[in-house]
């Protein structure tokens, strides 16, 4: 009973932070930044005239949270809100195991600044994190005080988990594992994680389409043809063989895929993959006959791009030195580099916090709450290796904030910080010191 008290007043302290911190960035970021690939969503919330190109989820839910009159408003107080109410519940409930100190460490992932930078962005990649965070903060906090899921948390996660797993194209690789922790906690081993999360794609994938083009009624737009597109370039590169469509040199990065529909480059895409293409039904056929064809050059150009899209052994710079024609590439190559080697560290490479999933899945310590977050971050990351098209931060927001809690509720629960924190050190170190090897040398 004396436990109790302390407990209640810090999760009432807590949660009067994390309302003030939300309320605060909600102001900062007011009405929220909008980008290329959410201002097309705005309008397409605003006209009522949905295509699948960018999830419809998110802009027929802007439509009904009225994005005529308040534009990104809705949005950002959406996954603000949600932010703050999933690191609150993650707080909660850790609290009430290990006592408020220790509770702190478990949310310190939170505060990472690229993800407070980019929680003012109103992005799918931003909406997808906020949703799952909320669902499972929900989930944990109720497992860990009540012993159970009660009726209005599995409702109210649930609902999120859908949005989740709608509102990103690879979105069901991340709840796939905070699904299994909700309904099978104790089949959080690789040998149940794994084939589950493959079930959950089967279903979700035609599910998807389902809600996307018959309930939502949003227009088709062949968004899969700029994957086969950038594969099919991919592998002319790598295999030094002469593409299957007619590829401008100079015009394949491992970077992204965009510069393929540039006008210098042919505009690809509107040729081949539109639906107003007459060459669109060979698409599929010709990417297919690509990859059984040069196998080992679609491997390598998947490995080549998702190592970019990770951060790993690349060049300094290499936003500019792989894609020059992005904006703020003006500056002095020294100086550009010098940005990236400070500013850029490896708390920001998405495959320092990939190393360190992958560490915490091997641990026979980590606890259950920690090993879903972890999958899901690992699952969610890796997943880019198959479908990924394009690098930037934003794309592994999920990724690393799901790892860094995890890491957190992981050692807010040891005992003996010193031997498990010498285990992490290895591999994250080797990739670290491989990281800045490669972009002093390349």
């Amino acid at each position: 009973m004396t436990r109790s008290v302390p407990a209640a007043r810090a999760s009432g302290v807590a949660l009067a932070i994390c309302l003030s911190i939300a309320l605060l960035l909600f102001w900062i970021w007011y009405p929220g930044r909008l980008g290329p690939d959410s201002t097309e969503q705005l309008h397409q919330a605003v006209s009522g005239r949905l295509t699948d190109w960018h999830p419809p989820v998110m802009a027929a839910l802007w439509r009904l949270l009225g994005a005529a009159a308040l534009g990104p408003v809705p949005m950002l107080a959406l996954q603000v809100g949600f932010y703050w109410l999933g690191i609150w519940c993650i707080f909660d409930a850790s609290a009430h195991l290990s006592g408020a100190r220790r509770a702190i460490i478990a949310i310190a992932a939170a505060f990472h600044p690229l993800i407070l930078v980019l929680l003012g962005a109103v992005l799918k990649d931003v909406q997808m994190a906020s949703a799952l965070l909320a669902a499972f903060g929900l989930l944990y906090r109720d497992r860990e005080k009540f012993d159970r899921i009660r009726p209005v948390a599995a409702t109210i996660a649930a609902i999120l988990l859908c949005y989740a797993a709608l509102v990103r194209h690879n979105g069901l690789a991340a709840v796939s594992p905070i699904l299994v922790y909700w309904l099978w906690p104790s089949s959080l081993s690789a040998d149940r994680t794994l084939p589950i999360a493959a079930a959950v794609l089967v279903i979700g994938v035609p599910a998807s389409q389902f809600v996307n083009h018959r309930l939502l009624d949003a227009a088709p737009t062949n968004v899969e043809g700029s994957l086969q597109l950038f594969d099919i370039a991919g592998i002319a590169h790598f295999s030094h063989e002469p593409a299957a469509l007619p590829i401008t040199a100079g015009c394949y990065t491992p970077f992204y895929w965009d510069r393929l529909d540039s006008p210098r480059c042919g505009a690809l895409f509107q040729r081949f993959a539109a639906p107003v293409a007459q060459q669109r039904p060979a698409l599929t056929r010709i990417w297919l006959g690509a990859i059984a064809d040069h196998w080992p050059a679609y491997a390598e150009h998947r490995i080549s791009h998702f190592n970019s899209s990770v951060y790993f052994l690349v060049p300094a710079d290499v936003r500019c030195r792989s894609a020059p024609e992005y904006n703020r590439c003006d500056e002095p190559p020294r100086v550009r580099a010098e940005n990236d080697f400070i500013r850029k560290n490896p708390l920001y490479w998405p495959c320092i916090w990939l190393a360190a999933g992958i560490w915490l899945l091997l641990q026979a310590t980590a606890s259950r709450p920690a090993r879903a977050l972890a999958w899901s971050g690992v699952l969610y990351g890796t997943s880019f290796l198959f479908v990924g098209v394009a690098t930037d931060y934003q794309y592994h927001l999920w990724t690393m904030l799901a790892i860094g809690l995890a890491l957190g509720i992981h050692f807010s629960r040891q005992r003996d910080w010193v031997a498990p924190l010498r285990q992490l050190a290895a591999p994250v170190g080797m990739i670290v010191a491989a990281g800045y090897i490669a972009r002093l040398a390349l």
